[in-house]
């Protein structure tokens, strides 16, 4: 996202502790893995995502080992990489971004020689195009310019993809695919920005669930100051779900920044902060209702104190949560509430093969949440660097047979509902 990737922000999830029982940590490739196709191992992750299988971007030390990978371990093959010829294009793709996935589908950026973009998914069973340099955009003059960049990278909920891309004369917005095959606008820079005063400077960031599509929204409204928000989008009504206007639940003022959106069953999730700089908390909103779902007097579960700080997004599988924290102490860890209470799934203590994790690497995402499985990513101090999976096993006094999660320490990749998880 643009302005509103503010450096690190917060997660975190609600009260109540349930002790977890044993959890289960495994290897899905670290960079002692030979990447599959391609020559050596790997050397480099992006963020996982899992439903049912664990899906990455990954390179290796050629330039032609790189691309979208899938499996488990010991069963890891590639999806789609640099031999993968473009949809409605020319050639074989010579760049690809972190997938996100639903359903065991995903959908993807990619690019081609000569300057070629687009949006790429395999929802029908095959890889298709989504839309590409050539696709008339819709409102705008001609065809997209543009894809990704300050607007996003794609997301599906295992039935339509929305995107985010830019077109002539600068108008840049997210697009939804629709049920006849077309592409419809969700918002843009011409969509008055609900509360007055004029059309969005900038979207980005969507979620989607169904007809929900959640998405942050900007615009400067005097120098240096921005309204932004978060708002949904279903069935062509835009509705402002809290924005620099909206009082913090529990806390004082209104909201400053925002990061995080997803959207599940109808109810937005999304990541809050004051105007004092600091990370408040989670938030959701479900039919007009705001509600406090953690915040920074959250207790840690097995922990010091309460949340100092968190990541930036967080992973969802249905009314199920799990995001990265910091303690008082100042370590990290991953914790999910699988529907019992919130549970430490492991920190920064926690060693790997004998080996402990770094404590700034550990990271997460959207979409790494299924079932009772998290996929994250982790250096070592031993120098690997990996996927792996955590799968926790609920102790038998009523935890949902669901979620694990996760989210990133920096940067907004997009949110994705776990709703998709399959």
């Amino acid at each position: 996202m643009r302005r509103i990737a503010l450096t690190t922000l917060a997660l975190a999830l609600a009260a109540g502790t349930t002790p977890a029982g044993p959890i289960r940590i495994e290897t899905v490739a670290d960079t002692h893995t030979s990447v599959p196709g391609g020559t050596g191992d790997f050397r480099f992750f992006t963020f996982p995502v899992i439903g049912p299988q664990v899906v990455f971007y990954g390179t290796g030390r050629m330039s032609t080992d790189r691309g979208i990978y899938a499996g488990g371990p010991g069963s890891l093959g590639v999806l789609y990489n640099t031999a993968t010829p473009i949809p409605g294009g020319t050639g074989t793709f010579t760049g690809l971004t972190v997938p996100a996935i639903a359903g065991g589908r995903v959908a993807f950026l990619g690019s081609g020689a000569g300057g070629q973009q687009g949006v790429y998914t395999d929802i029908g069973g095959s890889l298709v195009r989504v839309a590409d340099l050539s696709t008339p955009q819709p409102g705008g003059a001609g065809p997209f310019t543009r894809f990704g960049a300050g607007e996003g990278p794609a997301d599906t909920d295992g039935v339509d993809v929305v995107f985010g891309a830019a077109g002539a004369g600068g108008l840049a917005g997210l697009y939804r695919t629709t049920a006849g095959g077309g592409l419809a606008v969700v918002a843009d820079t011409n969509t008055p920005q609900p509360g007055g005063g004029g059309a969005f400077q900038g979207v980005s960031g969507a979620a989607i669930d169904g007809p929900d599509v959640a998405f942050f929204g900007s615009r400067e409204v005097a120098p240096m100051t921005f309204r932004d928000g978060i708002y949904v989008e279903s069935g062509g009504l835009l509705t402002v779900v809290a924005d620099s206007d909206t009082p913090v639940p529990g806390g004082t003022g209104n909201f400053f920044a925002f990061g995080g959106p997803s959207v599940a069953d109808g109810v937005v999730t999304f990541v809050g902060m004051d105007g004092r700089g600091g990370p408040l908390g989670i938030y959701t909103w479900e039919a007009g209702a705001l509600s406090v779902l953690a915040d920074t007097n959250t207790p840690v579960p097995g922990g010091v104190g309460t949340f100092s700080g968190f990541g930036f997004e967080v992973s969802v599988d249905g009314r199920n949560v799990a995001f990265f924290g910091v303690d008082s102490a100042g370590t990290g860890g991953i914790y999910a509430d699988l529907g019992g209470g919130l549970f430490e799934v492991l920190d920064t203590n926690t060693r790997i093969d004998g080996r402990r994790i770094v404590g700034a690497s550990l990271g997460l995402s959207t979409d790494q949440l299924s079932g009772n499985r998290i996929a994250f990513y982790a250096l070592l101090e031993d120098g690997t660097f990996g996927v792996y999976t955590a799968t926790a096993v609920p102790e038998p006094s009523g935890l949902a047979a669901a979620g694990l999660g996760g989210l990133t320490l920096a940067g907004y990749a997009r949110r994705r509902a776990g709703r998709r998880a399959a």
